[in-house]
């Protein structure tokens, strides 16, 4: 998992993945309307459709974005010969106190 702020690159959020060999969950907070984002980026792979890789000005601010209006989008960082899927994970977000469910039970 990697924390970031929203103006930091794309290119280096994403491209972390790379060090560990494996997907990346992305949290971050939205400061308007103050809501945590995350998105899961998988790791490269050679039998995905290829993409263009991301504009370096690209900020990971603006993944979510993009997340939201396509679900699943394809990405590539300059760090990687293949492109990569990216997708939101819904928050939580309760409309209230008494729609909870899976209380604890004495």
């Amino acid at each position: 998992m990697v924390t970031t702020s929203a103006k930091e690159s794309a290119q280096d959020i994403v491209g972390l993945s790379s060090m560990h060999a494996r997907a990346v969950l992305v949290a971050r907070i939205d400061p308007q309307p103050s809501e945590l984002k995350l998105i899961q980026a998988s790791m490269p792979n050679q039998a995905l459709k290829p993409v263009e890789v991301e504009a370096e000005g690209t900020r990971i601010g603006s993944l979510p974005q993009r997340t939201v209006h396509e679900r699943l989008t394809a990405l590539r960082v300059k760090y990687w010969e293949h492109g990569a899927m990216a997708h939101p994970i819904p928050g939580f977000q309760p409309t209230s106190a008494s729609t909870l469910t899976g209380r604890l039970r004495s």
